[in-house]
């Protein structure tokens, strides 16, 4: 189970706007996520802005090749045990 799955609440859209403030204060302050469901069925998702932007770098970072092949060479460097100290990557 991933954290967002432990944290994650969902409810009907006519309890959503009848705890709006409450639910507000636990996906910002508790990183919660809300799934919005209408008439039984997943409509919506409300979460915090700091995690909402957190995914969306997440996303881009993942859209970029060259940032994926970087990291993919990063790990297979440091299976191999070739790490360098910050003397020798900042010289």
């Amino acid at each position: 189970m991933s954290s967002m799955e432990s944290l994650s609440t969902t409810l009907p859209v006519t309890d959503v706007k009848q705890r709006l403030l409450e639910l507000l204060k636990k996906v910002e302050l508790y990183h919660e996520v809300v799934t919005i469901t209408r008439n039984g069925h997943p409509a919506g998702v409300m979460m915090g802005i700091d995690d909402f932007q957190s995914l969306l770098e997440t996303v881009e970072i993942l859209s970029d090749p060259q940032i994926m092949k970087s990291l993919g060479r990063s790990r297979r460097q440091s299976k191999k045990a070739e790490l360098y100290s910050d003397d020798e990557v900042w010289d």
